[in-house]
């Protein structure tokens, strides 16, 4: 069941939301719509557990074979391989500087919060992880009052990448806050090699734990 919290960690570490909030900080009453943002982020990612909790529990999926469990980590570290090698073969011509990023930039906080919630529910990346977690929990054989505590434990360590820029933030006087945008310029200018180095890793991770169950 510790996977699962793992696999959570795997989410707090995702540049683009992190680029959001540190887009948003950057601007007039920034605090609040970061604060939407956040909950908008926490609660999609816990929606998406608590739906892969509830869909492997309903299909009856019997996780406790280690067959099962070892293919369905071959096959998830093989996709996110795949897709880390795809954006590290891209031409830079074709990465795209996010353009939401600056429509983001006047938001309301109940837009900050939607744009959130669509971030964390419409991402590949929190599905695959979210969904080895519900495997975990599923393989743990946890109690229903255990899920019923790891669901937001997980999508609170989920969070942590957006939370501590708020944090830093709010003992940080705002005409001394140039670092937002600083941070925010790095973190675009090495989106790319984040998420290979991130795609590479995860995937490592599943190959290794799927090979272990295999064999």
């Amino acid at each position: 069941m510790d996977d699962a919290f793992v696999y959570a960690l795997g989410i707090a570490i995702s540049p683009v939301p992190i680029a959001a909030v540190l887009l948003i900080l950057s601007t007039p009453r920034g605090s609040a719509r970061a604060m939407a943002f956040a909950g908008g982020w926490v609660f999609g990612v816990a929606v998406t557990l608590l739906l892969f909790v509830l869909l492997v529990d309903g299909f009856n999926v019997d996780v406790s074979r280690s067959t099962w469990a070892g293919v369905a980590g071959v096959v998830v570290g093989i996709v996110f391989i795949a897709v880390a090698a795809r954006i590290w073969r891209r031409p830079r011509a074709h990465d795209d500087p996010h353009p939401w990023l600056d429509a983001i930039e006047c938001a309301t906080p109940g837009r900050s919060m939607t744009l959130g919630l669509v971030l964390s529910c419409g991402n590949p990346k929190v599905f695959a992880l979210s969904l080895a977690a519900a495997l975990s929990l599923a393989a743990a054989d946890a109690a229903a009052a255990t899920t019923a505590l790891t669901i937001p434990l997980f999508a609170a360590i989920a969070t942590i990448g957006i939370v501590v820029p708020i944090a830093v933030y709010a003992v940080t006087p705002t005409e001394n806050a140039a670092w937002l945008i600083r941070a925010r310029g790095w973190l675009e200018a090495h989106e790319r090699a984040i998420l290979v180095a991130l795609g590479f890793l995860i995937g490592a991770f599943f190959l290794a734990e799927g090979l272990r169950s295999l064999l």
